[in-house]
């Protein structure tokens, strides 16, 4: 994607693969095929992504833009009381999406019992 030079800035922890405890002691684990993974808070995540989208030709990024109505026919979007219709929209909203709901993306999720850990480096 392009984003490790504006990564690099930001603290990070380089790490090669995962690996499974039971809670019996049986042990899974298996190194990344692609090479090493960044530990990064996702704050910073989020910055570099900013950053090297900030640099594509080409790409206009509007922060705080509302979306006017239903996305099922022709997506609407009011910036700054300027209405586009463009050809592609992505709502990047977070987990209680608006964007999601408008275009009838919503799914039910059954209520599965999970657990999981995790640390900081």
């Amino acid at each position: 994607m392009g984003v490790a030079p504006f990564l690099e800035k930001y603290p990070y922890h380089l790490f090669k693969g995962i690996r499974y405890v039971s809670a019996k002691g049986s042990v899974a684990e298996a190194n990344f095929a692609e090479g090493c993974g960044w530990g990064v808070q996702r704050t910073k995540l989020s910055a570099a992504l900013l950053e090297c989208a900030e640099t594509l030709p080409n790409l206009e990024i509007q922060e705080g833009a509302s979306v006017a109505c239903s996305l099922e026919e022709n997506p609407e979007v009011n910036i700054k009381n300027n209405v586009f219709h463009p050809k592609l929209l992505i709502g990047a909203d977070g987990l209680h999406s608006r964007v999601r709901k408008l275009a009838n993306l919503e799914a039910t999720i059954p209520k599965l019992k999970r657990w999981g850990c995790s640390t900081s480096f």
